[in-house]
């Protein structure tokens, strides 16, 4: 019996210091625009080569957009935005049917309104080719020439006839760094490997994640993008979202129902109290199952199916879900409140092992409670934090 209780108390203090770290890491994450696609709205990015006349006076930025001619013409302009003297990456948004063929960008004045006009322009550029990005030098007042380039990124795999392409990201948005990003969902088969092709041709398999699905890839590279970059594998079969930076080529990977199973993982271990003796029922756990109701479906979905583990390297999902089975065997009049999206209530483990010893009723007198949450202490102060994405480098 001494034995156990060692082992479990040493479990108890490794999981206290994996636990730090998962707070920690919930700190670095930051949030990304992204730009949900309409049926008939569209964004461009116009990206300024040098600071210059066009920034001064409060001016604002918007471009008009035209195809056809004469009666058949179909034009518009985009919305405004306000021109800063240390930004030069705009996206900006509109609504057309189909794709235009002419623009022209204007350089409006300060008290134009939402959505860009000629009787606010100061300063324009000449009718140019449409280009869904756009590079111009605002060193000049009238600019008459711009070079453009093509905003997506193939997803190619080895699926596909000669890595041909699988998805072609094409939802145009701006990220934390104020970078032109494309992204979209891509269902991944377990082993498929994959890359990514951007518009301007290069290739790159550097790409970073959420800790909560740092295991269901393999290969790339997370440190930075080279010409030698290795495909990147998935070894967890699903549909993940891709958001792609076209200026560093670095890819974001993110799964929604994983990372929302994490951060409750994380709010549940931080949370549910448990007493020293093991006897009386644990704190918080009325706090828990109402924060799991108004978890999203497919976050329930997972934690439903998790296998649970305290096992050397278990991670949050893994070890929540063992702490709950555990807790709902020992005290059956516990609300098993884990359910499905079906709201099918979880089928706990009916034996619980510890490092490959058997727990049995003879000992839950002892043990009970005082290992079922050992990140108590460690509070992270919410698993909301957890939300959407994104890492910075």
């Amino acid at each position: 019996m001494k034995k156990l209780l060692k082992t479990i108390l040493t479990t108890t203090a490794l999981a206290m210091v994996l636990g730090a770290g998962v707070a920690v890491g919930a700190h670095q994450k930051a949030k990304v625009e992204k730009v949900e696609a309409a049926a008939s709205a569209h964004q461009l990015i116009v990206k300024f080569g040098s600071q210059g006349n066009w920034n001064q006076a409060n001016a604002k930025l918007a471009v008009y957009l035209w195809k056809g001619s004469g009666a058949s013409e179909i034009n518009t302009w985009t919305n405004t935005v306000s021109l800063n003297s240390e930004v030069n990456i705009y996206k900006l948004d509109y609504t057309f049917d189909g794709t235009p063929e002419k623009m022209i960008i204007s350089r409006q004045n300060s008290s134009a309104g939402s959505t860009g006009s000629w009787g606010t322009s100061w300063a324009q550029s000449s009718n140019l080719d449409f280009n869904e990005g756009t590079y111009l030098n605002i060193s000049e007042w009238n600019i008459t020439s711009t070079s453009g380039w093509k905003i997506s990124a193939d997803v190619r795999s080895n699926q596909i006839p000669s890595f041909g392409t699988k998805t072609t990201l094409s939802t145009i948005g701006l990220n934390d760094s104020n970078n032109p990003e494309v992204s979209g969902s891509v269902t991944l088969a377990k082993d498929e490997e994959f890359k990514i092709l951007s518009g301007d041709n290069v290739w790159s398999g550097y790409y970073g994640c959420p800790a909560a699905i740092d295991g269901c890839f393999s290969g790339g590279s997370k440190t930075g993008r080279s010409d030698s970059d290795p495909n990147i594998t998935c070894l967890e079969a699903g549909t993940y979202d891709f958001f792609f930076d076209t200026e560093t080529k670095r890819l974001w990977l993110s799964r929604q129902d994983i990372v929302d199973a994490d951060g409750y993982a994380s709010y549940f271990l931080s949370h549910v109290g448990c007493d020293e003796s093991g006897v009386n029922l644990p704190s918080g756990w009325s706090d828990c199952a109402s924060t799991y109701a108004s978890l999203s479906a497919g976050g329930k979905d997972y934690l439903y199916s998790a296998t649970g583990s305290i096992e050397e390297g278990a991670d949050n999902i893994a070890r929540c879900v063992y702490w709950y089975d555990y807790a709902v065997r020992v005290h059956p009049s516990l609300t098993k409140f884990m359910k499905n999206s079906s709201n099918i209530v979880r089928a706990s483990s009916g034996t619980i092992n510890t490092f490959g010893q058997t727990i049995s009723k003879d000992t839950t007198a002892i043990l009970a409670t005082v290992i079922i949450v050992v990140a108590s202490l460690t509070a992270v102060g919410g698993f909301f934090l957890l939300k959407k994405k994104k890492e910075i480098k």
